[in-house]
């Protein structure tokens, strides 16, 4: 299978230039669309059995949540505000009508949580993996949407949360499919094991967070990190024709990934780096306007963590380390069946 970043680019070459109504195509979290009056975002994810997730490692529900929650994510990213979604499931041999109704308890939870209505869909027979595909419609929550492309030199770089949990929690999930007998644990562990297992399984969207962050007028560009924080930061790099610099020292380890990685032996902070799916929001921001931003987060429960600064292209994305700056790898989650089975601290969407 080609490079995902490759066959993105075939295809938008492909596709051409957008249309008439069509603002934003291929190339941020959703498409923005011009309706009489009003304007659009949209956005589909699919998640495949054994590629995006295993069955032995979620329950139907938790499937459900995770698959809508990442679709609303997208909006999210935008300073969007979800409306409708539909939903396609392609149904292997051997799942039934309890296994289905399950799956859309989990979705709807989700959708109905964040205001979003689910108006519709298919369901079709796969042969051999179960697959399950949201597209979804939102708005701008206020003024234009937020894209990738809005970088500027001179911004600072902020995320919304600690991130590698949930790499941490398919790590987990991981080793226990190879070795059942590590679950007695001490109960602080057990605690930041559960957290770990929750952040991956059932992960929570930044909508609000999006919207708030976007009314702030300071915010040029944003985006969830679902395939990895250095591949994030390249996307942002590429669209903005701009440069990035991260600071090590600066990058928030979710304390519960530091816990799993001292039991599994395992890289907390390359979780965090590159384990993607913490659905946490990247942005960059004048820092002229960093209360805004603080005020922004602080209403929704969350705390500004500023992790790096945008450069001009000519630099590149680059990892600041002990004071020596390195160019980042973007590493990150490979769309490829064996991303399922690789070693705990390698990058994967699970």
């Amino acid at each position: 299978m080609p490079a995902e970043f490759d066959l993105i680019a075939q295809i938008r070459k492909q596709v051409g230039e957008p249309g008439s109504g069509v603002l934003r195509g291929i190339g941020d979290d959703a498409a923005v669309l011009s309706l009489p009056g009003s304007t659009l975002l949209a956005s589909c994810d699919a998640l495949v059995e054994g590629i995006h997730f295993r069955l032995d490692a979620m329950t139907p529900r938790q499937l459900g949540l995770k698959a809508m929650a990442v679709n609303l994510s997208d909006i999210g990213s935008m300073g969007g505000r979800p409306l409708f979604a539909l939903i396609t499931l392609g149904l292997r041999p051997g799942i039934d009508a309890d296994f289905v109704r399950e799956v859309y308890d989990g979705l709807l939870a989700m959708a109905r949580a964040h205001g979003a209505q689910v108006v519709g869909g298919d369901t079709v027979a796969s042969p051999e993996r179960l697959f399950i595909d949201v597209a979804i419609l939102g708005a701008p929550e206020t003024g234009a949407p937020i894209l990738r492309s809005g970088a500027r030199p001179g911004d600072r770089v902020g995320v919304t949360a600690p991130l590698g949990a949930s790499a941490a929690g398919l790590a987990w999930l991981l080793r226990r499919a190879a070795d059942p007998g590590q679950d007695h644990l001490p109960p602080a562990d057990a605690r930041d094991l559960q957290a770990c297992l929750r952040a991956h399984l059932e992960p929570e969207p930044r909508v609000q967070a999006g919207q708030l962050l976007a009314a702030t007028g300071a915010v040029h560009a944003m985006m969830d990190v679902s395939d990895g924080l250095a591949s994030e930061a390249h996307h942002i790099a590429r669209e903005s024709h701009a440069g990035m610099q991260l600071w090590a020292e600066h990058l928030p380890v979710a304390p519960a990934a530091r816990t799993v990685a001292r039991l599994l032996d395992g890289d907390a902070f390359s979780w965090a780096l590159s384990g993607g799916e913490d659905y946490e929001l990247l942005f960059t921001y004048d820092p002229a306007g960093e209360g805004r931003v603080r005020e922004a987060l602080a209403r929704c429960g969350l705390e500004l963590h500023v992790i790096g600064q945008v450069t001009p292209a000519e630099e590149g994305v680059t990892l600041v380390r002990d004071g020596r700056a390195e160019p980042l790898a973007a590493s990150g989650w490979v769309h490829r069946p064996e991303a399922l089975v690789q070693e705990p601290g390698r990058g994967r969407k699970g």
